[in-house]
């Protein structure tokens, strides 16, 4: 078990740096549980860029992206919460709480609270928290036609449950008209959901059941909130971390097939972007107790 640690007075105005330490305290306790139950998982997206480029955060990131395998998440569900309680730390899963506004699991610290902007008309408080995102990737077929539809298909539910969570879904579209006209329809879209509760609990169904179709059954993997599916389907051994690089104060897991993901994302990622390009999520509201 952890110890609690006590809310105090609000920060106020935290700054960025101040954002980083808390998520960093997330990730150690997060950290603590896996390797005393043997769970592996690695770093994802900026946050392996900022280990191998910075040994820590990258100067303007805003949060830490971790990537498990679905078993292996599934083996952390059923001790998480266990582990952290009397701590301030708790996994928040849409499977077991089907009013979260993510479509993936999170380790979030509830002496925080975080206000994203596209979350901003979530209401209940115990969802607007500061937390780690643990980017789950789902087992998927092996005949490479087949995957390519799956991994299609998952990713489009991905953006109707987008869609049901939040009215503020902005799509990328360069066409400012086009994009103004979409937009006002996805809100649209969100409101119609909202007025039909059980179509937005088939709709979470059929997401959690389409993703894990192939749980168990295959050495194949992709990550279903993505659309770019010539770099996001990999193998067990390219997921899994095959070691570990400094990170700040301690330690970050790297995917043996790391190099190859990032490639596949960012180009050279070890070439720091313009300065027009650096930036974080955008938030209405951050407090740290």
């Amino acid at each position: 078990m952890m110890e609690s640690t006590s809310p105090s007075s609000t920060t106020p105005s935290p700054s960025l740096r101040d954002r980083q330490l808390r998520l960093l305290e997330i990730y150690k306790a997060f950290k603590s549980v896996c390797d005393k139950h043997g769970i592996a998982f690695s770093a994802g997206g900026g946050t392996a860029i900022g280990a191998l480029r910075h040994q820590g955060f990258i100067p303007w990131d805003d949060d830490l992206d971790l990537i498990m395998i679905r078993e292996e998440y599934e083996r952390l569900k059923k001790v998480a919460n266990e582990e952290f309680e009397g701590s301030p730390y708790r996994l928040m899963d849409y499977d077991d709480d089907p009013n979260t506004p993510r479509p993936y699991p999170y380790i979030v610290d509830l002496n925080t609270r975080l206000v994203p902007d596209a979350f901003r008309a979530t209401k209940d408080e115990k969802y607007l928290k500061l937390g780690i995102d643990l980017l789950i990737w789902e087992n998927a077929p092996e005949d490479e036609r087949t995957m390519r539809a799956f991994h299609r298909n998952t990713w489009l539910l991905s953006k109707v449950f987008y869609v049901m969570v939040t009215p503020y879904t902005v799509p990328p579209l360069k066409n400012r008209g086009l994009k103004l006209l979409a937009t006002l329809c996805l809100r649209l879209a969100h409101y119609l959901l909202r007025l039909v509760p059980p179509l937005r609990r088939s709709i979470r169904r059929h997401w959690t059941t389409f993703c894990r179709r192939y749980y168990g059954k295959t050495d194949n993997f992709v990550f279903p909130l993505t659309q770019w599916l010539r770099y996001l389907c990999h193998t067990r051994a390219e997921l899994l971390p095959d070691r570990r690089v400094a990170f700040e104060d301690t330690d970050m897991p790297l995917a043996a097939g790391n190099d190859q993901i990032l490639r596949g994302v960012f180009g050279d990622y070890m070439i720091e972007p313009p300065p027009e390009e650096r930036g974080g999520h955008p938030s209405s509201i951050l407090e740290l107790y």
